[in-house]
């Protein structure tokens, strides 16, 4: 977890999409949620933590620097958002910093929506239904 003392300040523009979602060009958005601690825990009392979202992007694969599929598959994640997302989802992240946890959370719910796995290059689920009709 972050300490709230190390968190760099989370964009005010930065909105929570309520649902995922699988855009019509093939991308998905979905919500990186990181927990931050906001006051440490002492002898007396819980540390206190509060979740914090930014709405990120994520291009359709065949859109990926070839680079990409190898840092996603090695989980070098941070490299991977630097190199694939787009400049203002790049901030996002960067300001959100996700443990490995949470980014594997991310990850998890990203292949699930776009039907693709971590490290593999199989069609959505929208773009075999496109497939099918061609």
């Amino acid at each position: 977890m972050i300490e709230h003392d190390e968190q760099p300040a989370i964009e005010a523009a930065i909105a929570e999409v309520e649902t995922e979602q699988e855009n019509p060009d093939g991308s998905c958005t979905l919500n990186l949620h990181v927990t931050i601690v906001v006051k440490p825990a002492t002898a007396d009392t819980d540390a206190e933590t509060e979740t914090r979202s930014a709405s990120i992007t994520v291009p359709p694969v065949p859109q990926w620097d070839a680079e990409a599929l190898e840092l996603l598959e090695a989980r070098k994640f941070t490299s991977w958002a630097r190199l694939v997302l787009s400049d203002e989802d790049w901030r996002r992240w960067q300001n959100l910093r996700p443990n490995l946890g949470e980014a594997d959370d991310f990850f998890g719910r990203w292949g699930e929506l776009s039907g693709q796995g971590r490290g593999k290059s199989e069609p959505s689920r929208r773009a075999l239904r496109r497939m099918a009709r061609r």
